[in-house]
């Protein structure tokens, strides 16, 4: 099904339509389409697709330079959220304990880690999530292209696993939030150990066919380690389901495929990481302060974020799910502003008619 955003006046000539849906309790007509004309328009040039879904209907689907619904695109560090919801698969099926377990008890074949140190064996899975551990790791200082970057020093390893559990651990573990790809790669091998499975094939089976996602590639890297930290590629309307997975609180057409307290659990705030920003289970939040938090009527919404502008809002108390890709790799923050700027407000003030078409 085509979405599509018409203007609302009377005027205006209209394709014929089953039915016009009146936003009287879904979102304002005008303010989403100035938005998508100023998208259009190139205001917000590097922007792929939007797509918002609330009250359980896709409201907008729309997509821009030449996209369109059957292209996967890349979805770089949403994929950690992805992975963060098959950890929490994997503790409900019994593969591994709990949060607490320690990381070094996951990988017994490597018994020669550098860099021993009391930290790194307090390291825990907890911490891994949360971005915690402590190891040293700054991807940001240069370029993901920069072969001394950390990412890129990892991707070209030969080793995954082993080149994360080798760093240092600098910080008490839980003490300081680190933005770190090599925790998120680690999941990749704890799935693999732990359930005889890559990542790649224990999500096909408990996540992405549960949700009929059915369409979709996820980059490995050697040793049979799935890219945990940014390699999958969806479909736009697929992150939408998965976003809507989160909003049903792991419940997908009666069937519950992540439990409700791992929802709950896994996107509440963990570690603070500035005055904008606080960092849950691979996913992030906005702090009470922020200039978000405070155009919240309830700050509840958590984001799955990745690099070029790629982003899945779930709002639970507007009952909504926000997607947005993007290709703009200098700062990727436009659908956050759109977000506070449009969305927001068209959530709360809620006049006019959204026409859609088959």
């Amino acid at each position: 099904m085509l979405l599509l955003y018409l203007n609302c006046t009377e005027d205006n000539p209209v394709i014929p339509v089953p039915s016009p849906i009146t936003t009287g309790n879904i979102l304002d007509c005008t303010i989403i389409n100035n938005l998508i004309a100023k998208i259009d328009t190139g205001d917000y040039d590097a922007i792929h697709s939007l797509l918002i879904y609330k009250d359980d209907t896709l409201i907008v689907e729309k997509y821009f330079r030449g996209y369109d619904r059957e292209d996967l695109h890349v979805c770089y560090s949403v994929t950690k959220s992805v992975a963060s919801a098959m950890m929490g698969i994997a503790i409900e099926d019994g593969y591994i304990n709990s949060v607490e377990d320690t990381l070094l008890n996951f990988f017994p074949e490597y018994t020669n880690i550098h860099n021993p140190s009391e930290w790194k064996s307090s390291v825990t899975l907890n911490h891994i999530l949360a971005m915690s551990a402590g190891f040293r790791w700054d991807e940001f200082a240069l370029p993901y292209t920069d072969p001394n970057n950390d990412v890129r020093k990892l991707i070209e390893s030969n080793d995954w696993i082993k080149y994360v559990l080798d760093l240092p651990v600098i910080y008490q573990p839980g003490t300081y939030f680190t933005y770190n790809s090599g925790c998120s790669t680690l999941f990749a091998g704890i799935l693999l150990n732990k359930t005889g499975m890559n990542a790649k094939t224990f999500g096909m089976y408990n996540l992405f066919n549960p949700l009929g996602i059915d369409k979709w590639f996820w980059e490995h890297g050697p040793n049979n380690i799935t890219n945990t930290f940014g390699g999958l590629e969806l479909r736009p309307v697929d992150m939408i389901k998965f976003g809507r997975l989160y909003l049903q609180r792991g419940n997908w057409n009666g069937e519950q495929v992540i439990h409700e307290s791992w929802i709950d659990y896994s996107t509440s705030t963990k570690i603070g990481i500035s005055s904008t920003y606080e960092y849950a289970y691979q996913w992030w939040r906005y702090t009470n302060a922020s200039s978000t938090g405070q155009a919240l009527q309830v700050n509840d919404v958590c984001f799955a974020l990745g690099w070029g502008g790629q982003h899945i809002f779930v709002v639970p108390h507007l009952n909504m799910v926000v997607v947005a890709t993007a290709g703009n790799y200098v700062t990727g923050s436009e659908p956050r502003y759109f977000f506070k700027d449009y969305i927001l407000p068209a959530a709360y003030v809620v006049e006019g008619t959204f026409v859609y078409a088959e």
